[in-house]
């Protein structure tokens, strides 16, 4: 299964949260995207079909390894984008990175930075190699 615009906008999403706490409850990924909790828990279903995040003890969601490191290659461009919207258009800080997430996740995946990351991940495909961990989440997430 590809990840659609989606996919990638929940994704992203996880990261950018993640930088504030690695565990997340999904009531707050819901209030940063605007969408019911169980429109977060179908979503996070597919994102664990595709090995990027984990649901752990209580609910709490992680990202995998292989979902840190890729939504970290495509946040930087987003987060500057989101912050030249910022200043331009005087939004919040939420609005600026919703806007700047739907402009690049909308863009034709030939586009997109890094895009090569974007194809054929399945469960076992483009996973981190074992022993590697990403930083800021718990060991044995992926």
């Amino acid at each position: 299964m590809e990840l659609t615009k989606t996919h990638l906008k929940y994704l992203l999403a996880l990261y950018r949260l993640s930088q504030k706490r690695p565990d997340l409850p999904s009531m707050e990924v819901a209030r940063l995207l605007g969408v019911s909790k169980p429109s977060v828990v179908r979503m996070l279903e597919v994102l664990m079909e595709q090995g990027l995040a984990v649901k752990a003890r209580y609910g709490k969601i992680y990202l995998t390894d292989t979902g840190f490191l890729m939504a970290k290659r495509l946040s930087a461009p987003l987060e500057r984008y989101a912050a030249q919207l910022q200043q331009e258009f005087s939004l919040s800080d939420d609005e600026a990175w919703n806007a700047a997430c739907a402009a690049i996740c909308s863009l034709p995946e030939e586009k997109r930075p890094h895009h090569a990351l974007f194809r054929g991940l399945g469960p076992q495909k483009g996973r981190a190699p074992e022993g590697q961990q990403a930083p800021g989440h718990p060991a044995g997430g992926s």
